[in-house]
């Protein structure tokens, strides 16, 4: 079997971590393939691990702007596809609309489907952007020949709009790196408060609830500090920016650490105290995973898929709480301490006994 990657859309985060780990842990012997093609941009090509059963394909349309990559995505892939002659097509970034088939998209994008999230960006162009994207995705998605959702909160929020679901259609979730895992969590030097964030910027994020919060301890003299990781160069980290630049001027407190190296991420885990993820909408909640296995404590909102990978415990919280649950959870010698997760060789597993599935259903 020849699968074809049409990775267009797949630039950076949690997406391109996840395609870089499913690859890294193919095996063309259990997985029975032959060769794998990706075609992409440069930049995510050069993160890709090489093998030798991975060809990769640089296309150099897909280095410029969308409307560039809406031709290649919808267009020209078919083309390549047919010419390289391969057996199953396989769209990350879930959008196709081209007529290969089979194709199995995945769905990775909670966004254009939460419309209490969306409404945040109302009158920005990121609004109509993904008003946009959910047509073509649900487009995507019933032309498929099977969907892969990252969770079952995914899965649910997609059908609400899809008529005709697919029998075929299935929940795979994202594996967690070995980078991340250690045996035991040395023992506190001092009393300062350590918090990690791994998020963009963005208001769907509801990073000013958790700012506003590390503020309000510090100002009433708690020795606390908050690293950010993940980009805040879009126009929509503005409103977060000003209020940073509001409540700590000079930086004392929230530490803005920007993009790290995927493979640099474990040390700032190992290094805090707790993880704060007050997200309102996501599909999934890498960090999450990452974090229980650093074995460390973890502060999430109450949404379907953080409830799906957390299960119950003591976990969630509202805003209003927010500032009371990091003292406690700073004071509390019974640290959650889990680590109930899915590897990567296995998610990458059922990937590709799913690819093979399809392919055979739709060799009938």
């Amino acid at each position: 079997m020849i699968i074809g990657i049409e990775a267009s859309n797949i630039r950076e985060g949690g997406a391109l971590i996840y395609l870089y780990e499913l690859l890294n842990h193919a095996d063309p012997q259990r997985d029975m393939f032959t060769k794998i093609i990706v075609w992409s941009n440069k930049t995510t090509l050069e993160f890709l691990p090489d093998k030798d059963f991975i060809v990769k394909k640089h296309i150099k349309l897909l280095d410029k702007k969308l409307a560039f990559r809406f031709l290649w995505q919808n267009v020209l892939v078919t083309q390549y596809a047919k010419k390289e002659k391969i057996d199953l097509l396989f769209v990350p970034g879930g959008s196709y609309l081209g007529s290969f088939r089979p194709f199995v998209p995945v769905s990775q994008s909670m966004l254009p489907f939460d419309d209490a999230a969306l409404k945040l960006y109302k009158g920005t162009a990121a609004y109509y952007k993904n008003k946009f994207r959910k047509h073509v995705l649900l487009r995507s998605f019933k032309n498929a020949s099977g969907v892969i959702f990252v969770s079952q909160a995914m899965k649910d929020t997609v059908y609400k709009y899809l008529k005709k679901p697919h029998k075929n259609d299935t929940v795979i979730h994202h594996g967690v790196s070995d980078i991340f895992y250690r045996e035991t969590v040395p023992e506190k030097t001092d009393d300062k408060i350590r918090l990690l964030c791994v998020s963009y910027l963005l208001p769907h994020k509801n990073i000013d609830s958790l700012v506003e919060a590390v503020m309000k301890l510090y100002n009433e003299g708690k020795d606390i500090e908050l690293k950010i990781i993940g980009g805040y160069d879009s126009p929509y980290a503005k409103k977060t920016l000003n209020l940073i630049d509001k409540l700590d001027p000079e930086r004392k407190v929230i530490k803005l650490l920007g993009k790290i190296n995927y493979f640099d991420m474990p040390k700032y885990y190992f290094e805090s105290d707790a993880l704060v993820f007050p997200s309102l909408c996501e599909s999934f909640g890498m960090p999450l995973m990452e974090a229980k296995n650093a074995l460390i404590p973890i502060l999430c909102s109450r949404i379907d898929s953080f409830v799906e990978v957390m299960g119950n415990g003591d976990f969630y919280c509202e805003d209003k709480y927010l500032k009371n649950k990091i003292i406690e959870f700073s004071e509390s010698k019974n640290k959650q301490n889990i680590r109930k997760h899915n590897s990567w060789n296995k998610s990458s597993t059922e990937h590709f006994k799913f690819f093979k599935q399809t392919k055979d259903l739709n060799s009938l």
